[in-house]
């Protein structure tokens, strides 16, 4: 593969297909949940779903990385770049899972925060009933 076949062709569809990606998920997302996006309250998060999205978009530039190292590494006749992708791109994609599991956790223990919050009001209710 030559620079221009990379610079004219691969990269541009590359942009696309990632910008496609994000927009149907904006699109889909609006549709399902129009609510959530003007919740001025902030009540409810829209986040575990972008999460989601976001993970998508990560392994999709990590595989597309490893491809571009493993075609670099057969340009330069050197497997040097082929054995960092081997290692650093699972390695990456662990630490990115970790860290936007993070965020699901965070956004989890909000949620069963307010269970809790709920369920221990009707026990007031019901032991005040008594």
């Amino acid at each position: 593969m030559t620079s221009s076949f990379l610079n004219q062709i691969l990269i541009p569809c590359v942009v696309v297909f990632v910008v496609g990606l994000v927009f149907f998920a904006i699109i889909y997302d609006n549709r399902k949940n129009i609510g959530k996006i003007f919740d001025i309250g902030f009540t409810r998060f829209i986040s575990n779903t972008w999460i989601s999205i976001i993970w998508v978009i990560v392994i999709v530039v990590h595989c597309l990385g490893a491809i571009g190292a493993t075609v670099y590494s057969f340009n330069v006749e050197s497997p040097v770049p082929f054995l960092i992708a081997l290692f650093a791109v699972p390695i990456s994609l662990l630490f990115c899972r970790m860290v936007l599991e993070l965020g699901v956790v965070f956004f989890r223990i909000e949620s069963n925060t307010r269970e809790s919050k709920e369920h221990l009001r009707e026990i007031k209710e019901l032991l005040a009933q008594k």
